[in-house]
């Protein structure tokens, strides 16, 4: 209605498109003094998250220094990072350690595999299990951990009980495979939080090798970072993609990672403890550029389902906004 008025105005007094002009000049001078919208303009973080969402040169080379735009989750922690780049991107929240339930598994394969290295195609040594195997499964069911069945006596390989660890996530095996590539847990502990230490991470603490001890801790950056050393394992990266896998004594048994294992997603583990909530660590590995390989992790969710979405949602937008996200990070 306003520009109707100054249209019919026009006819009757020619005037009125100086007073408009003016009146217009004005308004504008009076807000940009005062600081409103139509002053000086600024990205809000949701256009911000939009502008990423586009290709990475929707977002001029001169914007200021970017932390943190993705969608991030509102519970818990979640970063995201590239195997070139490292860590891009993590919530404001992923500062402090934080229980990290059965994630602590990848830990426990890479000093597994450090200790006693295995090429693609390899099963490795024959493990014997023994009574303190056992006793291991017994307390675990006790406590409702999840397991893999196991008897006095029954060999498995070193990769077949990585498998059981890994992919039905087998609280028990982690112990077994402690104890059999570093005499016992409390040497496992030791040598995992040295490596640990070694590698740079300051926040991450084991105190078990299933991640089921609320202090075995870390943090999402950390976790990333953590599963970018995983992934440049071509073991465990075969393993990852595995949707099943037939071990002795326990027989078939299935992948609980690989739900998001689709287009180049790959799910490395999931987690979840009373103290820890539900976890998730994943990986785009799309186009089959190894440095292009990004991880993300999800702490604290309330359950699985919604760790594994917005992980996908993570991944998807931080691959979209690489990129900005690497310029923003020198």
């Amino acid at each position: 209605m306003g520009i109707y008025t100054i249209e019919h105005g026009y006819r009757k007094n020619r005037r009125w498109p100086l007073v408009s002009f003016v009146v217009l000049l004005v308004i504008v001078t009076t807000s940009y003094a005062l600081g409103s919208p139509y002053g000086k303009s600024q990205l809000q973080p949701q256009q911000v998250a939009q502008q990423l969402s586009k290709p990475a040169v929707a977002l001029p080379i001169e914007q200021p220094k970017i932390t943190a735009p993705l969608p991030w989750p509102s519970y818990g922690q979640a970063a995201y990072g590239v195997a070139d780049d490292g860590v891009l991107a993590q919530s404001k929240d992923a500062v402090e350690a934080v229980p990290i339930a059965s994630l602590a598994k990848v830990i426990t394969a890479l000093a597994v595999l450090k200790q006693k290295p295995l090429a693609p195609g390899e099963q490795g040594p024959i493990i014997t299990l023994t009574e303190e195997d056992i006793a291991s499964y017994r307390e675990y069911v006790a406590k409702s951990g999840t397991v893999v069945q196991v008897e006095v006596g029954e060999k498995i390989s070193q990769y077949q009980a990585l498998q059981a660890m890994l992919m039905p996530s087998a609280n028990n095996m982690s112990d077994t495979l402690a104890r059999w590539a570093f005499g016992s847990v409390d040497a496992y502990n030791v040598y995992a939080n040295e490596m640990l230490k070694e590698l740079g991470f300051s926040k991450t603490i084991i105190a078990d090798a299933s991640g089921y001890s609320p202090d075995t801790k870390s943090t999402a950056d950390e976790m990333v970072k953590i599963g970018l050393l995983y992934m440049q394992n071509p073991v465990l990266q075969e393993i990852a993609a595995q949707p099943k896998a037939t071990i002795p004594f326990a027989g078939v048994i299935y992948n609980n990672n690989a739900a998001i294992n689709k287009d180049g997603l790959v799910g490395l583990k999931i987690g979840y403890t009373e103290a820890a909530g539900n976890t998730f660590l994943a990986a785009d590995v799309r186009g089959g550029d190894k440095d292009r390989m990004s991880v993300v992790a999800v702490l604290g969710a309330n359950n699985l389902s919604t760790a594994m979405k917005d992980a996908k949602i993570l991944l998807r937008s931080g691959n979209n906004g690489h990129d900005v996200l690497a310029k923003s990070n020198p």
